[in-house]
């Protein structure tokens, strides 16, 4: 699949558990496109959206059941993406420090108060800014992830940054 063709939204699993995509990531090694999506918990995971050697089971995969060949993954709802230039700067960020302190699993994103001042100094509107942490606080099921993120809001707010 052409990343480009990529829908994020809601997404069944071809065993019966929903999912929310949010978008598609750059994977930091290979430079591979992961989809990024949340469980039913909320927990963030990422998979690559086609199999690839270390990993052979992609997004975009057909695997066979029972009942036929059917897609790992079928979109339910497509929704406008989820992903926005504040998460995207968090989650460089958490990769930059999980590569720094050479994490073997990727941490959790969660947005600060710097990168909502770093996506201003970048030239995002405010109204972009606020509809991205917004977006993003709508989708997570956590209730720390959601605090977190209205704190930084409300901190880089404070500080008159936007």
């Amino acid at each position: 699949m052409d990343p480009k063709d990529f829908k994020p939204g809601t997404y069944k699993h071809f065993k019966g558990g929903v999912y929310t995509a949010l978008g598609l990531v750059t994977h930091h090694h290979n430079r591979r496109p992961m989809v990024k999506y949340l469980d039913k918990d909320g927990t963030e995971n990422v998979r690559p959206l086609e199999a690839w050697p270390e990993d052979p089971s992609g997004w975009t995969d057909i695997v066979e059941t029972v009942d036929g060949h059917v897609q790992r993954f079928e979109l339910v709802e497509a929704r406008a993406g989820l992903i926005g230039p504040v998460w995207q700067i968090a989650h460089a960020r958490t990769v930059a420090e999980d590569v720094r302190n050479g994490a073997r699993d990727a941490s959790a994103t969660v947005v600060t108060a710097d990168d909502v001042r770093e996506a201003v100094k970048a030239g995002y509107s405010k109204e972009q800014v606020w509809r991205d942490v917004l977006r993003w606080v709508a989708c997570v099921a956590g209730d720390n992830t959601k605090a977190v993120a209205v704190a930084a809001l409300d901190a880089a707010y404070s500080e008159e940054t936007l």
